[in-house]
């Protein structure tokens, strides 16, 4: 989707009409906003930092709702025991994870599955009998402020800090230099075909996802993360033969 903000004006607008042909409104919306920060005077992330800093948002976004999303399970457990099955079912459903309907939920709508749409065909499929409007308002009702109150009061957001101190280089955004005066690292830059070119302390192995961390005294330090072996603890269990001649 990054690479869609270098593109021609009649090239971008299509883009856009066929996210939205697509019901990915949202998507839309996002790349509008990033091509008019684009357009805007002054140095701009190029199009890998883009997808690297949309990637972490992403994935920060989504832990947060699976969180919530989870919180309210456990909010509704006691709740849902009195309800019917089918209740029941049609409140899970709703809280079956990172979905259409979960989202519409929020936005005060009362859901009705349709068996022509593959997502609520196995919803559909469970149950002979539909519930009513009235039933289908008052469980939506719940777990709505169910959600809200989780929202407000346990899972809380994540809060960016004022000081920005971070910045990611995948390994498309760096290459490392030896040589007899030391090794280098070469950074992708806010300009197109220049790097930042940095002297190391010392030598090591780089390789993966590097982050560049910046402190308050304008200190900077390289962070390079290595996968671990962990160690696999057996556990001691003792047999029915050793308990019982211990007893003996």
């Amino acid at each position: 989707m990054v690479t869609a903000l270098s593109r021609t004006p009649v090239e971008f607008n299509q883009k856009l009409a066929g996210l939205r042909a697509n019901g990915k409104t949202a998507e839309a919306t996002l790349l509008t906003l990033l091509r008019e920060l684009k357009e805007t005077s002054g140095p701009h992330l190029q199009a890998r930092h883009w997808k690297l800093a949309l990637e972490e948002t992403s994935k920060m976004a989504m832990t947060h709702w699976k969180s919530v999303i989870a919180e309210s399970k456990k909010e509704l457990a006691d709740t849902l025991k009195r309800f019917h099955d089918q209740d029941r079912h049609y409140a899970y459903w709703l809280l079956c994870g990172i979905n259409r309907q979960f989202f519409e939920l929020l936005d005060g709508k009362v859901l009705v599955p349709n068996p022509d749409e593959s997502f609520d065909r196995n919803y559909c499929l469970s149950y002979d009998r539909p519930l009513s409007s009235k039933t289908l308002r008052s469980i939506a009702g719940i777990v709505r402020r169910t959600v809200n109150r989780v929202r407000r009061d346990i899972v809380c957001y994540p809060r960016t800090k004022a000081f920005h101190n971070r910045i990611d280089f995948d390994s498309s955004c760096y290459k490392v230099r030896s040589t007899e005066a030391g090794q280098f690292l070469e950074l992708m830059s806010l300009q197109p075909g220049k790097r930042i070119c940095l002297r190391l302390k010392g030598k090591s192995k780089i390789r993966g996802t590097l982050q560049l961390i910046r402190d308050t005294a304008d200190t900077y330090s390289l962070r390079v993360y290595v996968p671990q072996q962990c160690e696999r603890k057996e556990r001691s269990v003792l047999s029915s033969e050793s308990i019982s001649a211990t007893q003996r």
